[in-house]
């Protein structure tokens, strides 16, 4: 099984007990990288059911607050970074998908 695929059933599971106390998981995932390898980390929380519709647009004004642009092709944007590119990305519970590409100092307390 490739890491992705790993992460991917992981989410899935992460999802479905979210499920059962009336959660949907935020994700994001923070990649530096250049140099030797690198470093990723994805951090999943819990937000009430009923506030599902909100994450999206509070990323988005918050990233816009902290200076972060945000790619207007996520997908895209991640394959033109490829492996050496740095990288802040969420997954919201409405299938959303927002990149930012790390340029210089990046807050790594911005997601939580």
């Amino acid at each position: 099984m490739s890491i992705v695929s790993e992460i991917e059933s992981y989410k899935a599971s992460i999802r479905a007990m979210y499920e059962s106390y009336g959660a949907v998981p935020v994700v994001w995932e923070v990649g530096r990288l250049s140099g030797r390898g690198g470093h990723a980390h994805i951090q999943i929380v819990p937000v009430p059911k009923e506030l599902a519709d909100k994450v999206a647009p509070s990323f988005r004004v918050a990233g816009e607050k902290s200076g972060l642009d945000w790619e207007k092709d996520p997908e895209d944007a991640l394959a033109r970074v490829g492996s050496q590119g740095n990288y802040f990305k969420v997954e919201c519970p409405d299938g959303t998908k927002m990149v930012h590409l790390l340029k210089g100092n990046f807050d790594l307390q911005f997601g939580r």
